[in-house]
């Protein structure tokens, strides 16, 4: 834990300029990034039946060693 002392935790959120996807990028001395992509309509199996509902991605990247 001494490693990550003085770190923040961010959130990016690229998805209001459409993204879909995305892998946050660490900065010293960051302890971790979370982003946020854009929430879409997409087609999802509910009870075995197509629906159209809110899909969305989302993806965080956590530093493990003082290295990041």
């Amino acid at each position: 834990m001494a490693d990550l002392e003085g770190g923040n935790f961010s959130i990016s959120n690229p998805g209001i300029f459409g993204s879909m996807f995305g892998t946050p990028l660490i900065n010293f001395p960051q302890a971790a990034v979370f982003n946020m992509n854009s929430i879409i309509e997409d087609v999802v199996a509910i009870d075995g039946k197509p629906e159209i509902r809110p899909v969305g991605q989302s993806s965080m990247l956590c530093c493990t060693n003082n290295k990041c």
